[in-house]
C-alpha cells in the first residue's frame, strides 16, 4: 500500500498571501482544495503562519481569527467538526492580543468582482510567545529572500 506523504506548510507572510492571484486550474474530477501559487513563485497548499490575535469572532460552528504578522493580517476560521475539534477548543481559548502559530491549509474565495482573498483553515493551532514570533519573523524573512536565489526557496 502506497501512503500519501502530507503537503509540506509553506512559512508566509501575510503580504504574499493577500498578493497572490493565481490559483491553479483543476479538472472537476479532482478532488481536494486546488493549489495557489503566489507572487514569490510558491506553489502552495499548506502554510505556517505565526503572529498576534487582533480580532476575534466566535459563534457556535466557528471562530474566526484575525492574526497580523509584521506585514498584515491574516484570516483564520476554525470551523466545528469530528476532524478538528482539537483546533477548534484551542481557538475558543485564544484571546485578542495573544501570540498564535497556525498551520493549515489555504482557502481561496472569488468575489463578484474576481478579486481573489485567502484564508487559512487551521489543523493546528497552538498559543506562541514573543521569542517564537520572533523566530519564526526571522526565518520567514530569510526563506522569502531565498526565493529570489537560483537554489529557490524550501518549506517545512
Amino acid at each position: 500500500m502506497m501512503s500519501r506523504r502530507r503537503e509540506q506548510a509553506w512559512w508566509l507572510f501575510s503580504k504574499e498571501l493577500k498578493d497572490t492571484t493565481v490559483v491553479e486550474e483543476r479538472d472537476e474530477d479532482q478532488r481536494g482544495r486546488p493549489y495557489i501559487v503566489t507572487p514569490l513563485g510558491a506553489r502552495v497548499k499548506r502554510v505556517l503562519v505565526c503572529g498576534q490575535v487582533t480580532q476575534k469572532r466566535a459563534e457556535d460552528t466557528q471562530v474566526r481569527l484575525t492574526v497580523s504578522d509584521p506585514l498584515g493580517p491574516v484570516y483564520v476560521n476554525v470551523f466545528a467538526s469530528d476532524f478538528n475539534e482539537k483546533v477548534m477548543a484551542e481557538a475558543a481559548k485564544v484571546n485578542v492580543n495573544d501570540y498564535i502559530v497556525v498551520m493549515g491549509r489555504t482557502n481561496v474565495f472569488r468575489n463578484s468582482e474576481g478579486n481573489l482573498y485567502v484564508s487559512v483553515n487551521p489543523e493546528f493551532l497552538r498559543p506562541a510567545d514573543e521569542m517564537t514570533r520572533a523566530f519564526w519573523n526571522f526565518r520567514t524573512a530569510h526563506l522569502s529572500i531565498r526565493s529570489s536565489t537560483p537554489s529557490g526557496r524550501h518549506s517545512s
